[in-house]
Parts: structure tokens; C-alpha cells; sequence
């Protein structure tokens, strides 16, 4: 199975109440997740969509909608809990302020679905849902539904991305990584099946990395401006114009400057480059944005994207980038997860219907997508689980609003 990211990564498009107006449902208003300038208004910071749930950064606080299972959503019940899933976002237990950062895990680059989610939380790390191969980093086995301390990762923590088999993060300037290592993607130097259940340094990224994202079963980061990628390289998605597996990071042929974001998947990556959007890797959909459905070893460029190019997200099997303040999407499209009314899949960048203009954060999940516009969530395509937060679990071809609580 292709992409389950992130990445991986059904995702946080819990925002359908658009549909219904400025009608209240449960006491969820159609709109409140939207900055309207009132005072009191719910401002999302930052959108991470997973695989079947998605979570936010609202107003300093974290919280999370969609599938329960294992406790990814952070409420305090987990698999045999009593509310399989939350189509309203819910308070993730104990993190009502100083959360700069999430990460809604995607699903394991073999479809496999043992989500969990990672925050940043006054510089510290902390992590909740599935546990079994140490996915959480806090030295144990056990699933958790609350969020619990990422080992050693107390402070100067800057960025963190959870994986479909690892979890990865920026501590003062370097790289660590923790969970499964069967593909050597901890990047530690070791390929093993002895999971690591606290973080591992990656091997030569002790300083200047300053993005990090984990994919399905690899992970990618931008190091003094240039791109390099480690663990599986099934399609080439490490980009190094191989299908080696790597245990340690190599290079992305062509990009040793000028990278400003990236982004890992189950079976691709993106990056943006001087402006301009380039991909990797798996293609059978589209994916990679450049008219064909040929997979790919190096980057390559995404027709249209050479500049004004600002955030880049790669899910299962699609792509979705924000363009001069725009949102456009392409690859996948069985589930409207490219947002443009229908779908259809597409292999080069189409416009998601009504997002022209005031776009500042977007995600990509499993097979939905979610944005920040104008300081309010909006979220499209699968919403089985509830995981676009409208408070329904109807798929949704273009975006619908995230229903936020009232202040």
C-alpha cells in the first residue's frame, strides 16, 4: 500500500459545517474556528492531519478530532475507550497553553495503523497513542492516551514529526529519532529490529538541520540549506537516484541549497527550492505533480510551481502546496482530497475551490487535507472517522469549516 503518511496521514479536515451555515450543532458553532476579528476568537496556529484524525494548535492549546484509536486523540481514552471517534475537536488533556507545535502520525508505509501524535510544549516533547514498538520515546511499551515526556527531550526542542514507524525532532539544532529502525530511518547507523524506545542521534545532523519531517518508513531534513533523506528508499523516495536503503542521511541530487521546506511521505517527498516546488519518488497517481505517472529517483519539477511557492505538503498519494497565498493540490483524488469539486485524480496542480487567496499553513493526510485561512481551519475529502471536524463524517469535495468550541 502506497503513502500512508504524512505526513502519511489521514488528516484534520474537520471543518464541514460550512455547509451548514451559522447553525450550532452540540454547542459547535458552523464558523468557530474562524478569526472573525471578534474578541475572544479561536485562533489555529498550526494543523496537523494523521491518519484518520487530525489535531491544532488553538490559541496555545492542542486539540484533536477524528478516529480514537489507541488514544491518538489525547482525551484520556484510548482503544477500549467509550467514544471510538470525535467528529468535533476535543482538549488534549493538560495542554491548554504552550504548545508551539503538533504532529498527527500518519499510518506505516505497509498500511498498518498504529497513529499516534506529538506535541512541542514550552520546548519540551511529548507524545500519546500507540506505543508498541516505543513510538512515544519515554523509554516504555505502554499506549497512552494522555500525552507523556519524550526521554531526555525536556527543552530546546524546535520541531517534530511524527512518522508511520518513528518519530523525529529538532533538539538545539540537531537531529534525534526514536521507535522502529528495520529500514535504518532513526538514521543512527544501524538497520535492526530492536526498536529504540528514546531518541537516537542521527548520524552527522548534530547541528544546522532546521526542518525535519518523518515519513512512512524514511524521514527527510534540510541541513544548511540543502535536503538529505535516510531509511527506506522503495520508488527512490530518498532521492538520491538509488533504491538503496540508507541507515545514515545521503544527499537529495541537485538540492544542497536553497531548500526552505520539506516534506515526507509514505512513497514521496517534496521540497520547495528557490521558490519553486520539486518531488520524489512514487508517482502512480500523480503524486509528484509533473504530468506523468512515472516514479521518479531524483526530483523533479512541478509543472507550473517554479515560484511563489510558500508551504508544501505531501499525504498518502497526493500533494498540495500554498501558491502566492493560494492552496493547490493534485495527485490522488478518490476521496475529493484535492479539494477542487470533484474526483478526479489529477498529475499537475489544480486550485481547491474557494482557497484563492489567505492560506498560511497547509497538511496532507491519508486521503484528506486541511488549511489555515485567515486564522480559521478548513478541512476536505475523506471524513469516515470524523477527522475534518465538522461534526459530520460525510466526504467532502471542497473545503468545509473545522467546529471549533464557542469561547
Amino acid at each position: 500500500m502506497k503513502r500512508a503518511v504524512i505526513d502519511s496521514k489521514v488528516t484534520l479536515c474537520m471543518l464541514a459545517f460550512a455547509a451548514c451555515g451559522r447553525a450550532c450543532t452540540g454547542g459547535f458553532e458552523a464558523d468557530g474556528g474562524r478569526d472573525s476579528g471578534g474578541d475572544g476568537a479561536m485562533i489555529v496556529q498550526a494543523i496537523s492531519a494523521g491518519h484518520h484524525h487530525t489535531c491544532a494548535v488553538v490559541s496555545g492549546g492542542a486539540r484533536c478530532w477524528g478516529w480514537n484509536r489507541q488514544g491518538r486523540l489525547g482525551g484520556g481514552a484510548g482503544r477500549s475507550g467509550s467514544t471510538p471517534f470525535q467528529p468535533t475537536p476535543v482538549q488534549v488533556v493538560g495542554l491548554t497553553s504552550g504548545v508551539t507545535s503538533i504532529s498527527a502520525g500518519i499510518a506505516q508505509s505497509d498500511g498498518r495503523d498504529d497513529a499516534r501524535t506529538c506535541a512541542i510544549v514550552n520546548g519540551a516533547a511529548r507524545c500519546w497513542g500507540v506505543n508498541d514498538f516505543g513510538q512515544l520515546g519515554d523509554g516504555t511499551t505502554t499506549e497512552r492516551g494522555t500525552p507523556v515526556q519524550v526521554a531526555g527531550l525536556t527543552s530546546r526542542v524546535t520541531s517534530i514529526s511524527s512518522g508511520g514507524t518513528h518519530t523525529c525532532a529538532i533538539v538545539n539544532g540537531g537531529a534525534r529519532c526514536w521507535a522502529v529502525n528495520d529500514y535504518g530511518q532513526l538514521g543512527d547507523g544501524s538497520i535492526t529490529n530492536t526498536d529504540r524506545g528514546a531518541p537516537v542521534q542521527v548520524v552527522g545532523l548534530t547541528s544546522g538541520v532546521t526542518s525535519i519531517s518523518a515519513g512512512g518508513a524514511h524521514a527527510c531534513a534540510i541541513v544548511a540549506g540543502g535536503a538529505r533523506c535516510w531509511g527506506s528508499n522503495s520508488f527512490g523516495k530518498l532521492g538520491d537516484g538509488t533504491s538503496a536503503n540508507r541507515n545514515t542521511p545521503v544527499q537529495v541530487v541537485g538540492l544542497t541549497s536553497g531548500v526552505t521546506s520539506i516534506s515526507a511521505g509514505s512513497y514521496h517527498a517534496c521540497a520547495i527550492v528557490d521558490g519553486g516546488a520539486r518531488c520524489w519518488g512514487n508517482n502512480e497517481d500523480g503524486e509528484l505533480g509533473d504530468g506523468t505517472s512515472a516514479s521518479r529517483n531524483t526530483p523533479v519539477q512541478v509543472v507550473g510551481l517554479t515560484s511563489g511557492v510558500t508551504g508544501i505538503a505531501v499525504g498518502a498519494m497526493h500533494t498540495c502546496a500554498i501558491v502566492n497565498g493560494g492552496a493547490r493540490c493534485w495527485g490522488n483524488n478518490n476521496l475529493g482530497e484535492l479539494g477542487d469539486g470533484t474526483v478526479t485524480n489529477r498529475s499537475t496542480p489544480v486550485q481547491v475551490v474557494g482557497l484563492a487567496a489567505g492560506v498560511t499553513s497547509i497538511t496532507a493526510g491519508h486521503y484528506d487535507t486541511c488549511a489555515i485561512v485567515n486564522g480559521g481551519a478548513r478541512c476536505w475529502g475523506s471524513n469516515g472517522y470524523g477527522q475534518l471536524g465538522d461534526g459530520t463524517t460525510t466526504e467532502r469535495r471542497t473545503p468545509v469549516a473545522v467546529a471549533f468550541p464557542t469561547p
